[in-house]
């Protein structure tokens, strides 16, 4: 029988070991082994033929690979012919070919010995070359049957590694298991962590319904009775008005109170405003939480405070839509001595979306402290407060044109001293600090008094005068004196 290889698929006889194509070495399993029997078999020896030059196994001329050891073979000599032409007509075979056939008994044996002879015949592993009768043979005119050569038994080719599949490892041939065996515990391990990951989720659904539960409460008693506390604690703290922030949207109220001036002090030199609320809200209990709102005093006209205030952080919170709200003002932020301010002939506005000028001055008093307004607005309103606080004082200042008193300061526009340059706002805010200080103390205009102009000096400034009555110079110093001034700050007048 016939074979093909493994690699290249050349065809060759079983007992090949090599390919004679590509030198490819072959799988072999050992045959079974022969067992001779010498009544059946008679040998027949091999033609002649050439040779490895490694192993010395014969091998034919297109041969390139020795089938016994797989040496390349360079050089081939050309076959022996063993038998003659008129051989070769007594067989109808080449030269040199071996035929696969039966063996069988050879002319003139027994008959018990032909009749086992199928069962008893064996094969070898070489194959032998047929050969034609022998002139004996002739000469006695019998032709004995061909003896073909033993073929051995087929056996399955082995596959090579290219062959095999990918997971398989090779040699050994355990690859397939040891991938079936990995295959197995990476999916119980993939098994083994969904159940984790199963059991972890479950747990999470568990804690969050916990919580929810825990939350909401357990019933609709529990929650009836917070509610009923919330609105308890909600109408306490309207009836006490002193909640700093809104409690719900629904009472928040964006529409600016109206705002009406009731009474004014002082808090040293801040003035100290108290309104009386109206809100403007459909709910009369809502709460006013604005930032940037600018409060407005006017007084004949007259701008004498005003401040932007953020309620956001301190609310007006009106009770049966009203409520009282306190302000203060700091000596930027307000134009007039706070007795001067007469609150029946006041108005005040409240306008929203203002935007604050500096920092925010700190609550005093219980007042809500305030930011500046504009800077250009300050001094416009501190420039009429001068002209008008001129106008309030001119009647006093007659007085002194007979009475000594004493001049506290003198400034004008645009003056470098005292390490600035002075501006309206900085004259008001000196008269209305000295104006605390000393609550008699006036405001005039020099060059209206011959006692400035008499002397030849340059007399547009604005003087703060005490406002104080003393009987001679020597008096007026000792007042000086006695409230901690210098000459240089404080010295005696007489406007005539």
């Amino acid at each position: 029988m016939a074979k093909a290889c493994v690699s290249c698929g050349t065809e060759m006889d079983d007992d090949d070991r090599f390919c004679a194509s590509c030198g490819t070495e072959q799988p072999l399993i050992a045959p079974p082994a022969v067992v001779t029997n010498a009544a059946a078999v008679t040998a027949v020896a091999p033609a002649a033929a050439p040779t490895c030059p490694q192993c010395g196994t014969p091998i034919t001329a297109d041969m390139r690979f020795c089938e016994s050891c797989g040496a390349r073979l360079s050089v081939v000599a050309s076959p022996t012919v063993a038998e003659s032409a008129g051989s070769q007509a007594n067989t109808g075979m080449p030269v040199g070919a071996t035929q696969a056939m039966p063996m069988f008994a050879a002319a003139g044996a027994g008959a018990a010995t032909a009749a086992a002879a199928p069962a008893a015949t064996q094969f070898s592993t070489t194959p032998v070359a047929a050969k034609g009768p022998t002139p004996a043979d002739k000469k006695n005119g019998e032709v004995p049957p061909m003896i073909p050569a033993v073929v051995p038994p087929v056996i399955p080719p082995v596959l090579p590694p290219s062959a095999i599949g990918a997971f398989a490892t090779y040699p050994g041939g355990s690859g397939s298991n040891q991938d079936t065996n990995t295959q197995k515990q990476s999916d119980a391990s993939r098994r083994r962590i969904i159940a984790v990951v199963c059991a972890l989720l479950v747990l999470l659904a568990v804690g969050l319904g916990v919580w929810w539960f825990a939350l909401h409460g357990s019933g609709s008693n529990n929650g009836a009775k917070r509610n009923a506390s919330q609105t308890q604690q909600n109408a306490t703290a309207q009836s006490n008005g002193s909640s700093k922030s809104p409690s719900n949207a629904a009472k928040a109220c964006t529409s600016a109170p109206d705002l009406s001036l009731e009474s004014v002090d002082h808090s040293n030199a801040t003035l100290i405003a108290t309104f009386s609320a109206q809100s403007n809200c459909t709910k009369k209990d809502a709460q006013f939480a604005q930032p940037g709102v600018t409060v407005t005093i006017k007084d004949g006209g007259d701008v004498v405070a005003s401040a932007v205030y953020d309620f956001s952080h301190s609310p007006i919170s009106f009770s049966g839509g009203t409520s009282t709200v306190k302000l203060a003002f700091t000596t930027m932020q307000y134009w007039r001595p706070y007795d001067a301010i007469r609150t029946s002939n006041t108005d005040v506005t409240v306008q929203t979306h203002g935007t604050p000028n500096g920092t925010v001055a700190p609550s005093d008093s219980g007042a809500l402290g305030g930011a500046n307004i504009d800077d250009a607005q300050i001094e416009s309103n501190a420039q009429s407060a001068l002209n008008w606080q001129l106008d309030n004082d001119a009647d006093a200042a007659n007085q002194f044109y007979s009475t000594t008193t004493t001049q506290l300061s003198s400034k004008k526009k645009d003056l470098q001293a005292e390490g600035k340059t002075w501006q309206y706002r900085d004259i008001m805010e000196q008269f209305l600090q000295m104006r605390i200080a000393h609550p008699k103390a006036i405001l005039i205009w020099a060059s209206k008094y011959s006692y400035y102009t008499a002397r030849g000096f340059d007399a547009n400034f604005y003087v703060i005068l005490s406002g104080e009555s003393f009987g001679s110079d020597d008096e007026a110093k000792g007042w000086c004196s006695a409230n901690g001034l210098t000459a240089d700050n404080c010295m005696p007048v007489q406007l005539s």
